[in-house]
């Protein structure tokens, strides 16, 4: 969908004009007569008469000239310019379409300036003006004090310059038209339909600075003087939406930002039975001047209240546009010519010479292209011109960072020739080519005329350098971390295929394997070095004596922080951490703060992984399969990006001596790099990172009741203790008259060499990888005698995350921010 914005007013058509001729100060004198002297002719003409297919929004007195003066200015070497002579009574047909003023009369030919002053017969300060008088002054001319809202007609002046008279002639034209304009703003009222209420409007009031420079100058007159001028609303007009718009209301002279502050609407409003009157003070100001709007002339001010809540206040914004013509429908004329340029601001000045210029009706020149380098960081003023077109420009979506800001305010004469849309264009930080087209149509012909001017701006994308050192795999320690159990603290093993230590979800203390979390057996309390929370529980060692080993009971978290090494597990739930202790931390190092470690379980300026971490490096879909982990995978590729870069990623599994290792490659690839290009990476490059998570193994917190038969009585013999894997091991029951006992015949660890499951330290989860390759068919032995299957006839190969008890035990691979710590 195009955005359409105003560009620029410019003169419509042939406007009305002034049908003069040179007069000296007592009379007229027809053109085209012979006259004594030299003479200066000037097209003249105000801003809204003419083509009478556009809506005129100046009234007709608005636009009436009922008198017009000329003053001739000569330049002087010495002291500038003066004022060589005073035309008054210039003859003014307002039904002509085109006409010149011929000013006659000129003793001396050279550089001239002519001021115009239309309706200004009683402005005191003009008739004390005489000849001689310098530029200077006269531009410092005021207005006649304001006292109350002035009537029409209004006084408009205008400005037109000779720089070089031609030599040896007697007669010469300013090329350049001019134009009539206002030195009054003017405040209209527009109100939008009202639910539920009827809102009729009395007057509106509002503060203006009492008087004024006759001409523009660099600042608005500044005298203190203040006039509160009041306007009664007449019949108002009202649109197809319901809006009633009330023009010519009030005609402030120019006042700087912040005099005004606000605007007084009073009128009635009816709510069903009842009516009130009103006063809603609306705020003259909007984004950009939030103290008070400065009202410059000739411009319309809008005041628009959109909603009123009941008799108590209103929702307005002010709108500012130029005195001139409004919406309509009609063709381009034949041979009027449009013209946009750009040109580039270089320290907030403009190049001598625009960077490019687009005109119409030249088929071949009325479109331009700017194109820029992907660190070309530029601003460019977009002008759009043409003798009697008003344009209108539309783009599609600007490029990201790429911004269009409306013509800044100006107090020249020719307003809308200085006036630029401003297009910045910062350096393209990205790879993707960057474009935008900038298109200026006459505001009266359709969005799809081929009668357009237009400008493309185009920018390369950057040529990318690919960073490798943000490769998401060199965050990783290259091996597993051990536990010491001597200094009680873990560190990264010597190689990837050197067994790591399996842990506890938040606890810092590792075991090699289930045999090493069973701790050591204590003779003399007939127990092993693990706790269960709340009572002892067989440990199903097979004493034949009607006894068996058991395990310690715990029952506080002081026994925890007591018994650092000790494996602890609830045999009737998930975690070690007993709902009884209270809150038991959301995070890794929360958990193990509370179990009482204060340090971290990595090394120093290493961190445990998020699971953000492990996405990074893990399939966005988990695998899963019935053959042999290395098969599943099969190379497996994927294209990624996180925050920092994009990258492929490779997935295989190796064995080395019947262990199974997982292998992740990664490289980093350009921004603009495709799916389809993933059969290209050169996966032996220098850059390839590779990283190998070993299948350490997996202890599981184990918990079995067996049912005995004694008698007629059923006993339960439970046995809970760390056991390896994550099957359920089936135990033995044995018994006679005399005693039973549960036993565990050759159990063998099934998960080293083929599960390898790592913790992540937000979540009880772990990035987990299992290879059914060695196990599918692996037979339990009783005496090394065959005794069946394992139950592992139907276990899969996978590789994604799972839910994991925070009382089981997994490996730990530790990552790092630190850049000078990070190895390829």
């Amino acid at each position: 969908m195009m955005r359409k914005k105003q560009i620029s007013r410019m003169l419509i058509g042939a406007l009305a004009v002034c049908l003069a001729t040179a007069c000296s100060n007592e009379t007229d004198v027809l053109t085209g007569l012979r006259t004594d002297g030299n003479t200066l002719s000037v097209n003249l003409q105000t801003t809204d008469v003419g083509v009478t297919t556009r809506t005129q929004i100046a009234s007709d007195r608005e636009s009436n000239v009922e008198s017009l003066s000329a003053y001739l200015f000569d330049n002087n070497e010495e002291s500038g310019y003066q004022l060589e002579k005073i035309y008054n009574n210039l003859t003014w047909n307002e039904n002509d379409p085109a006409h010149t003023v011929a000013l006659t009369g000129i003793a001396k030919r050279g550089p001239k300036k002519v001021y115009f002053v239309a309706n200004g017969g009683s402005i005191t300060a003009l008739g004390n003006v005489g000849t001689g008088i310098s530029e200077t002054d006269f531009k410092a001319l005021l207005m006649n004090e304001m006292k109350e809202n002035p009537a029409t007609p209004l006084t408009m002046t205008a400005e037109a310059e000779l720089a070089e008279w031609i030599e040896g002639a007697n007669n010469v034209t300013i090329q350049k038209t001019v134009q009539l304009k206002r030195v009054s703003a003017r405040i209209d009222l527009v109100v939008a339909p009202q639910a539920g209420l009827t809102f009729t409007v009395k007057d509106i009031k509002m503060k203006s600075r009492a008087n004024s420079y006759l001409f523009p100058n660099d600042a608005p007159y500044t005298g203190e003087d203040v006039v509160e001028l009041t306007g009664t609303v007449g019949e108002g007009s009202t649109d197809a939406d319901g809006n009633t718009a009330y023009t010519s209301l009030l005609y402030p002279y120019e006042t700087p930002g912040g005099v005004v502050t606000e605007v007084e609407v009073s009128g009635s409003v009816q709510a069903g039975e009842v009516t009130k009157e009103v006063t809603f003070a609306v705020p003259f100001t909007n984004e950009t001047y939030a103290d008070g709007i400065p009202i410059e002339r000739n411009h319309r001010y809008t005041v628009q209240i959109a909603r009123i809540d009941g008799f108590y206040s209103a929702e307005a914004t002010i709108t500012v546009s130029d005195w001139s013509t409004g919406e309509a429908s009609g063709n381009l004329l034949a041979g009027e010519e449009l013209k946009m340029t750009a040109t580039e601001e270089i320290n907030r000045q403009l190049s001598a010479e625009s960077t490019v210029t687009a005109v119409y009706p030249t088929d071949d020149s009325k479109t331009a292209t700017v194109e820029l380098a992907a660190d070309d960081a530029k601003i460019y003023k977009i002008y759009v011109g043409s003798a009697n077109i008003e344009a209108v420009t539309s783009w599609g979506e600007l490029p990201n960072g790429w911004t269009i800001a409306e013509p800044a305010s100006t107090r020249t004469e020719y307003l809308w020739e200085k006036s630029y849309w401003t297009l910045t264009v910062p350096a393209n930080e990205t790879d993707a080519a960057k474009s935008v087209t900038i298109k200026a149509v006459n505001k009266l012909e359709k969005d799809d005329t081929d009668k357009f001017v237009q400008i493309t701006f185009t920018q390369a994308g950057k040529e990318e350098v690919v960073d490798h050192s943000k490769n998401p795999l060199l965050k990783w320690a290259k091996t597993d971390l051990v536990y010491n159990k001597n200094s009680k603290t873990s560190n990264f093993a010597s190689g990837y295929t050197e067994q790591g230590s399996l842990y506890q979800w938040g606890r810092n203390t590792g075991w090699k394997d289930y045999k090493d979390a069973l701790g050591t057996y204590d003779s003399f309390n007939v127990t092993y070095g693990y706790g269960t929370y709340n009572k002892s529980y067989k440990t199903g060692t097979g004493l034949y004596n009607g006894d068996d080993h058991q395990s310690q009971r715990y029952t506080s978290i002081e026994q925890i922080k007591n018994n650092p090494s000790k494996y602890f597990m609830d045999a009737n739930g998930t975690d070690y951490w007993a709902s009884s202790f209270g809150d038991g931390g959301s995070t890794w190092q929360g958990r193990a703060e509370k179990c009482g470690f204060a340090n971290s379980v990595c090394p120093d300026n290493w961190r445990m992984p998020t699971k953000a971490d492990f996405l990074e490096i893990k399939p966005v879909d988990p695998f899963s399969g019935s053959s042999s982990l290395a098969s599943v995978l099969n190379n497996h590729v994927e294209l990624r990006t996180n925050g920092d870069c994009s990258y492929a990623i490779r997935w295989s599994a190796e064995t080395i001596s019947s262990k199974t290792y997982l292998r992740i490659d990664a490289i980093v690839v350009s921004g603009n790099f495709t799916k389809e290009e993933l059969s290209r990476v050169d996966w032996a490059s220098d850059e390839v990172v590779t990283r190998y998570f070993g299948a350490n193994g997996f202890i599981h917190g184990f918990y079995h009741i067996n049912k005995v038969q004694n008698g007629p009585q059923v006993d339960d013999f439970p046995v809970a203790r760390p056991m390896p894997g994550t099957e359920t091991h089936e135990d033995v029951l044995k018994s006679n008259n005399y005693y039973y006992t549960v036993t565990y015949d050759y159990i063998k660890d099934y998960s080293v060499n083929n599960e390898g499951y790592y913790w992540m330290s937000d979540a009880k989860e772990a990035f987990t990888f299992q290879d059914n390759t060695r196990v599918k068919n692996a037979q339990k032995t009783t005496n090394n005698s065959p005794n069946g299957q394992y139950p592992f006839s139907n276990r899969q190969s996978v590789l994604g995350i799972l839910p994991i008890n925070a009382q089981d035990c997994c490996a730990i691979r530790c990552v790092t921010d630190n850049p000078d710590l990070q190895q390829k």
